[in-house]
Order: structure tokens, then sequence, then C-alpha cells
């Protein structure tokens, strides 16, 4: 699947969007695929996804992973894209 990425959302921060880090309705399974549709635009890939997923088995906080996100390099890529430093 293919997903868009609307430049506002380029930003999204725990700040922000403090639900995606405490929602409590979704599975850590739920929020690794979520981060990588906001994130990205994209479904995960096997290889990152076994990683966030292994993070948070080994108690790594909601945050910590959103972090790992927002400081990519995908996603700096995807801000530079858009004219966002």
């Amino acid at each position: 699947a293919s997903y868009f990425v609307f430049p506002p959302f380029t930003t999204i921060s725990r700040l922000t969007m403090p639900w995606l880090s405490t929602h409590p309705h979704s599975s850590n399974a739920e929020y690794v695929h979520t981060l990588y549709r906001t994130f990205f635009g994209r479904d995960e890939d096997e290889g990152g996804y076994k990683t966030w997923m292994g993070e948070l088995a080994k108690g790594k906080s909601r945050d910590y992973v959103m972090s790992g996100f927002s400081n990519s390099k995908e996603f700096a890529e995807i801000m530079k894209s858009y004219g966002i430093k």
C-alpha cells in the first residue's frame, strides 16, 4: 500500500500527538505499524519492524521508539523533500 505524508504531519511528536504513545487499545504491533505509516508514509519493512518490536519487548518505551522514527535519516529525507529542515 502507498500512503501520502501530508507536510504538516512531518512534525509529529509525542507532544503534538500524545495519544500515539499511550493509546490503551493499541498493541505494540499496531503502534509500530502506525509509526511507519505516519512518519514514512509506507508499510514497515521486515527488518525494521523486528528491530522496533524487539526494543519494545526489551522494555524500551513507546516514546523511545517514536524518537527513533522522528530522528531517523529516512524521516529527515522526507522532511527535506518538503523544504523542512
